[in-house]
């Protein structure tokens, strides 16, 4: 009797470090890693290839505006207690994401470049505040391709609370080395698409990254992009 006692505290024992273990080992990830932001980005690009593989899948089309649904977290506010600049930009990020895999565009670059994993890289990017978000408010991310150039693809993202009134405006330059985007879009839609004209304020935005991107320049002593 005494010894299946001891066995079983020493089991107990054994038992117990191990969750320790697991408890510190939990703790350390979030204290060095973002890991709620990996997790959100894994269950929504598992949710697209999932719904793709359960033949669930429709496509958006480039042209069509995306909103993905999101909530001011605990762990999303500042000292002033309501959502921190730096959150919008995550939010705006899973937006991007989500934008990138419902119009097919990360199926359609994997095909252009068989070779490798294509990854979208954000270029520039411009944001403005207009209204504060709070602790559990509800808020929309509506994000939706403006135009393209040579080079290069150009997002609008709103953040609207359920009122409807936009919280906050974030205007993106994103690239995918070595595609160009109007082959990318025409291969997704299946057709020769045209390019939508530049709005004035994108225009005036694009023309300020090339303001300063020659001054930098000049500053560096380099030769002048072409």
């Amino acid at each position: 009797i005494f010894l299946s006692i001891f066995c079983g505290f020493q089991r107990l024992r054994v038992d117990s470090f191990a969750m320790i273990e697991a408890v510190v080992l939990f703790l350390v990830l979030f204290v060095l890693f973002d890991v709620p932001y990996f997790i959100r980005g894994f269950i929504l690009v598992f949710q697209h290839r999932l719904q793709r593989r359960l033949g669930f899948y429709r496509r958006s089309p480039v042209s069509e505006e995306r909103e993905l649904r999101s909530i001011v977290l605990p762990s999303d506010m500042d000292n002033l207690c309501h959502m921190n600049n730096s959150r919008y930009l995550r939010d705006f990020d899973f937006g991007r994401l989500d934008w990138f895999h419902a119009t097919d565009c990360c199926h359609v670059a994997q095909e252009l470049q068989p070779s490798q994993t294509p990854v979208p890289v954000l270029a520039g990017i411009s944001i403005r505040f207009r209204r504060s978000l709070h602790l559990f408010q509800m808020f929309v991310i509506k994000t939706r391709l403006l135009s393209w150039d040579e080079q290069a693809f150009y997002l609008e993202q709103r953040a609207v609370d359920r009122s409807g009134f936009v919280c906050a405006v974030l205007l993106c330059k994103g690239i995918i080395s070595g595609i160009k985007p109007q082959s990318l879009i025409n291969k997704v839609e299946g057709r020769t698409v045209a390019r939508p004209p530049i709005p004035e304020e994108l225009s005036t935005w694009i023309d300020s990254n090339l303001h300063s991107s020659a001054r930098l320049r000049r500053e560096a002593n380099l030769e002048p992009n072409k």
